[in-house]
C-alpha cells in the first residue's frame, strides 16, 4: 500500500466536497474518492442516526454506498497536491480506476450520474423526510446502500427543532368523581345509502407503470376502434336504406383496398428478401447488433 499522506492542515470539509478517504486496509494501493453528504440532506435511509463534530457522512464514488468517517482519516482530493500526485506517480492503475475517473469528472463538469445523487439532492428541496437524530427507540429503514462495514451510531438526542410529522391525537379527558355524568345521546340510525347508478358509478382509474398510460396489447392495437357514423334522421325508410346501403359499399370498397395493400406489402416484402439473400447476406437485415445505444452497425460483405 502507499504510505499514508502527509497530514494537511485541519479543514471545514463542506457539503458535496470530494475528498480522499482512508480505506483503512494495508493491501489497498491508493485511498478511495468519496463525496461529503451536507448534513441538511442526510435523511435516515442512508444509515446513519446523528454525527459528532469531528465526523462526516461520506459517499463512494466506487459502490455508491455511505460510511461514517473521522476528519483524520480524509484528505484533500486535487490532482496538484497530495496524495493525487503521489498515487498518480506510483501507482499506474489509478488514473483507470472507474471510481477516480467519477470524481475527476465531477470536479470538471460539476455533473454527477443520476443514481449517484440522494433524495434531497436530486429533487432541490426539503421533502418529508425522518429528523436526522433519532431517538434510540427508532429504526431506520434498511437501505441496500447503506455501508456494511460502518459501525452502528447511537442518538445524542439532539433532534431537530423542525415540527415532527407525528400523527395527533386529542388528549383524553378522565372523569372526575365529583362531575356528574352526562346521560349518553341516543344514537340516530343510519340512514340506508342510496344504490348508485350505472352512470354515477365512476370507473377505476387504471395506471400504469410509474405514473404513465397503460401500454396496449398488440391485440389491443390490432382491433379496429369502431368509427361513430352520425347518420342524418330520416323520415322515409327507403331513404334510410339507400344511406345504409352506400355506407356498406363504402365499408366494402375499404376492405378491399385493405386486402390489395396487403397483398402487394407481401410481393415487396418477398422481392426484398430475394435481393437481399442474393446478396450474401442474413434475413432479415436487421437482426445484428443493435444501434440504438452507440453499437457499431455490423458490416454488409
Amino acid at each position: 500500500m502507499v504510505g499514508m499522506p502527509e497530514p494537511v492542515q485541519s479543514l471545514k470539509w463542506r457539503g458535496r466536497d470530494v475528498v480522499f478517504v482512508d480505506p483503512l486496509d494495508n493491501t489497498a494501493k491508493y485511498w478511495w474518492p468519496a463525496m461529503i453528504v451536507p448534513t441538511d440532506e442526510i435523511d435516515a435511509s442512508m444509515g446513519c442516526l446523528s454525527l459528532s463534530a469531528a465526523e462526516y457522512l461520506v459517499k463512494y464514488f466506487e459502490d455508491n454506498k455511505y460510511s461514517t468517517v473521522r476528519e483524520q482519516e480524509l484528505r484533500v482530493f486535487d490532482t496538484a497536491q497530495a496524495p493525487f500526485t503521489e498515487f498518480a506517480s506510483t501507482t499506474p492503475a489509478f488514473l483507470k480506476d472507474r471510481a477516480i475517473k467519477s470524481a475527476l469528472s465531477y470536479l470538471k463538469t460539476g455533473h454527477v450520474h443520476s443514481k449517484f445523487k440522494w433524495k434531497l439532492w436530486q429533487t432541490g428541496t426539503e421533502t418529508l423526510q425522518l429528523p436526522f437524530a433519532l431517538s434510540p427507540a427508532k429504526t431506520p429503514p434498511s437501505s441496500p446502500h447503506a455501508d456494511s462495514d460502518s459501525v452502528t451510531l447511537v442518538s445524542t438526542g439532539s433532534c431537530s427543532s423542525e415540527p415532527q410529522l407525528m400523527p395527533t391525537t386529542p388528549p383524553t379527558k378522565e372523569p372526575s368523581p365529583s362531575t356528574p355524568a352526562t346521560p349518553a345521546t341516543p344514537a340516530t340510525p343510519a340512514t340506508p345509502a342510496t344504490p348508485a347508478t350505472p352512470e354515477q358509478t365512476p370507473k377505476p382509474a387504471r395506471t400504469g407503470r410509474r405514473g404513465r398510460p397503460p401500454l396496449s396489447t398488440k391485440r389491443q392495437m390490432r382491433r379496429p376502434s369502431p368509427v361513430p357514423v352520425d347518420l342524418p334522421v330520416l323520415a322515409d325508410d327507403t331513404q334510410s336504406r339507400e344511406v345504409m346501403d352506400e355506407i356498406k359499399k363504402a365499408l366494402g370498397e375499404l376492405e378491399k383496398m385493405q386486402r390489395e395493400f396487403r397483398a402487394c406489402r407481401v410481393l415487396v416484402r418477398n422481392a426484398a428478401r430475394d435481393i437481399w439473400e442474393g446478396s450474401g447476406n442474413e434475413w432479415p437485415p436487421n437482426s445484428g447488433a443493435s444501434t440504438r445505444f452507440g453499437h457499431k452497425r455490423r458490416k454488409v460483405h
